[in-house]
This record gives C-alpha cells, structure tokens and sequence, in this order.
C-alpha cells in the first residue's frame, strides 16, 4: 500500500478514524508507585517517577476501531521471550498479542485459547486438559471439543499415567491433538510442575504428535526456594529428541502482564510457530464469543445452558456469515487490547527497561510469598487436623482437602455458606469429603484469621455432632 505525503498510508482514504486534531488531550501523564519490598534495594523501581505520553504516541492510541498492536510493544514483549526464555530469532516463532478487553468477562487468555482450540481442532475431538483446571476455560473446552482429563499430583501431570493412556488408546480413532497445562501454580490447585516431570511430558508430545498449550498467567508470581523450573517454551529448544535433534514448535506460550501490572491492563500474548499463530490470528472469534453476545443482547437469557439448541446453532452461523465479530477475512481485532492501554504499558516497561521488569517481578512474587505465609499461618492454627494442604511456590491460591470423616453428615450447603465467605473461595464436594480453593492476595492477617477460624469452628462442631 502506497503512503501519502506526511508519511501516513492510503489505508486513511477507506478507514473510518478520527482525525487528530479533535483529540481532546495533548499528553497523559501518571505517576508510579514506589515499591519497599524490593530485592534489589539500588532498583530505580524504588523511587516515584512521573510517565508521560506525548501527543506523538496519543495519535497512535487514541483513532477509534485501532485494535492492532503497537510495534515497539511487539518488539519489546519478543525480546522478552528470548531473555526469559533463551529462545533466539530464527527458529520459527513468533508473538501474537490480544487481550479480553473486548469481550467483557473473558480474560485475554480465554479467548486466545479459544482461537487456537477452534483453529486446531474440529467440534467434539478430544483434547488433553489436567484433571483440575482454571474454571472459566471448562466452557469452552466442553462446547467446542471433547476434553479428557489427565491426571495430576503433587509434582504435576503424571506422566506415566498419560502415557498408559496413550499407549491403550483405541487404533482408528483420532488422538487429542493437544494438551492444556497451567505449568506454574495451576489454578486451582497450586501446583507447579517439575523440570523433570516437564521433560517426560514434552517426550510424549514429540512421540504421540501433539502440542502443547502452556497458559502462564502465574509464571512471574513464582517464589519457590528452588529456581523456577524452566517453561515448555524454553525446554523444547534446548531438550534434544532420542536422534539428538532440536525439534521446536510443539508448544504455544501464553503470558500476561494482568498480575504484573493491574488487572485492569488487559494486555497478554501467545508466542509459537509462525504458520500456527498466523492461522489463529485469521479465524473467526467462534462460538465462545456468539454465547455471551447472546447472554449480554437477548433479554429472555439469564443462564447459558449446555448443549447448545439447534435454533441458536443457526443463529451463530448466520451472524458468522454477515457480521465482522465472526468475519474469518478480518485478523481477530477483538482480541487485540486497545492501543492506548498498549501505549500506556510501552511507556511504562520501556521506562523500567528488562532490568526494571525483573525487579517489579521480583516484588510482586515476594509480595506473594509474604501474603501466603501469613494465610498458611492461620491455616496452621483453625484448621490443623481438619484439612491437609501442600504449600504452593507460585500463583496466588491455597488448595485444600477437608478431612472429614465418613460418618459425618455435613450440612453442605452450609459449608459452602461458610466457604463462600473466605477470600477467593470455591467448593468441590467429593463424596462425604470436600475441596477449597482459596485465594491469599487480598485478605488482611485479621480477615484470613477470622475467616479460616469460622471454618474451623464450623468443621469441629458438625464432626462433634456426627460422633456424639
């Protein structure tokens, strides 16, 4: 496409965008938060400083409908993966970024893994997702594919289990063409999985023939004692194959800046092979997307029940056929975060530099080590006997079984009444016996402690009744 006098592309001739001069600002500017638990007490994070975003980079965030990314983001963010990652240009990948903004509830990581479910697979094959997993993807692993859960301990997929499973699996049907991992600190459970148990589960994917989809919100809250285990995306370039080779793209990474920087930032990004990104980046936005348009636009909806009716099947097709949210010709711009919250963060990370970057990381993950101490602490103390846990070294949740006898009959809805009252908490009953998962990021000491004493008390007086 030919460029205009000034610089800018004909692309303006057929692209409805606001013309600068009616922007209302001139420059933005915000000031940061000093930091005082820093392992690197020289940091230049440990002083305020004031950002400011010139009009220069306001033209590039401010036209309406500009969802693309911001090059000198891209770039930054690229040269991220291959200081954390040791993966070096020139052997096939590349970054997609995108974010949830868009769709209202669902996170940037929802839908990026959504395009590239759909992008692989055709409805109902089979996948591989671990056996306990982020709640909000269920939905659409259950709608569009059919998962199978693989078994986890404490040390993450078990691999020998999902070997045995691949192994038995029946000849002339198809196998999972994937697998869905949350590697550091899974939600729910905490987990974090071993460099070893890593190691056998990337020799399966290269022996059976599928990729793996590491989804890494939790990647920088790590705060184990050991070093942090290195990520798919780093072992598939450095682990050789039984013929000694080097094979890459069998894993698709997906980060986020969201627990780094805000939750209001909605900025993440897949990094992968090439042709796999490129193929994701031109599918249509799916029927995860068309479910909650149509919970948001038609009144006489209140709850998004599963399957899905053969009238509203038609409905999707007939809007992937006449409107842009599904046009397959446009790249996926509703996954893109907006570009101005793409300059503030440009602006931002180009002002820590990598270095800057680090030490924020290494606060917000030191902060976290300090918040789950004091959450265990109060664990120790109103639920020591009743329930058993394992110390999680990375994310932000506590997962624990309730020790509860069989001869109890507990009231569950007044657990989970009790439960629902924690910070973060969600319940899974099994059997007499049941699960939590609680978050520690936002409770005081004094919350924490009351909450998880309620609990106790609750446990302690329905055991007591049960063997009275």
């Amino acid at each position: 496409m030919k460029k205009t006098p000034g610089g800018s592309s004909s692309e303006g001739l057929f692209v409805g965008k606001s013309h600068p001069e009616t922007f209302p600002f001139k420059s933005l500017s915000f000031g940061s938060v000093k930091h005082t638990n820093f392992a690197a007490q020289n940091s230049d994070l440990l002083r305020d400083f004031s950002l400011n975003i010139d009009i220069d980079a306001l033209v590039t965030g401010l036209p309406n409908h500009n969802f693309s990314d911001i090059p000198d983001l891209a770039r930054w963010l690229e040269n991220l993966q291959y200081r954390m990652h040791g993966r070096s240009a020139g052997e096939g990948w590349r970054i997609s970024m995108g974010s949830g903004s868009r769709a209202l509830i669902y996170r940037f990581r929802v839908l990026m893994l959504e395009q590239t479910v759909q992008a692989m697979v055709k409805h109902r094959d089979p996948i591989f997702v671990e056996s306990l997993v982020y709640a909000d993807i269920i939905p659409m692993f259950e709608t569009i594919c059919n998962p199978i859960g693989v078994e986890t301990d404490a040390f993450g997929i078990c691999a020998e289990s999902l070997r045995k499973t691949l192994e038995s699996w029946p000849p002339g049907k198809p196998k999972p063409k994937f697998l869905y991992t949350i590697p550091y600190g899974c939600n729910p459970t905490g987990i974090t999985a071993t460099t070893e148990r890593r190691k056998e589960i990337l020799k399966l994917a290269r022996e059976h023939d599928f990729i793996i989809l590491e989804d890494d919100p939790y990647y920088y809250l790590y705060y184990g004692p050991a070093d942090r285990p290195p990520s798919y995306f780093a072992l598939e370039a450095t682990e050789r194959t039984e013929n000694g080779q080097c094979e890459v793209g069998r894993v698709v990474r997906f980060d986020s800046l969201t627990m780094i920087l805000s939750t209001g930032i909605s900025i993440g990004w897949a990094s992968g092979p090439e042709e796999l990104l490129a193929r994701i980046e031109r599918h249509p936005i799916g029927l995860i997307k068309a479910l909650w348009l149509k919970h948001l636009v038609l009144s006489d909806v209140s709850v998004i029940r599963f399957p899905i009716d053969s009238t509203f099947k038609a409905w999707i097709r007939s809007r992937s056929e006449h409107h842009e949210l599904c046009n397959g010709s446009t790249p996926s711009s509703y996954l893109q975060a907006t570009t101005l919250t793409q300059v503030i963060a440009n602006a931002l990370l180009s002002q820590w530099g990598y270095d800057g970057f680090n030490d924020k990381t290494r606060s917000v993950s030191s902060l976290y080590r300090q918040k789950r101490d004091i959450f265990e602490a109060a664990m120790q103390n109103h639920l020591e006997g009743l329930a058993e846990w394992q110390l999680p070294d990375a994310g932000m949740f506590f997962w624990f079984k309730l020790l509860v006898p069989d001869s109890a009959n507990i009231d569950v809805e007044a657990l989970r009444d009790v439960v629902r009252r924690l910070p973060g908490a969600m319940f899974w009953q099994n059997g007499n016996s049941g699960y939590v998962r609680v978050s520690f990021s936002q409770p005081t000491k004094d919350e924490a402690d009351k909450g998880l004493k309620r609990l106790g008390s609750f446990l302690r007086k329905e055991i007591g009744s049960a063997q009275a």
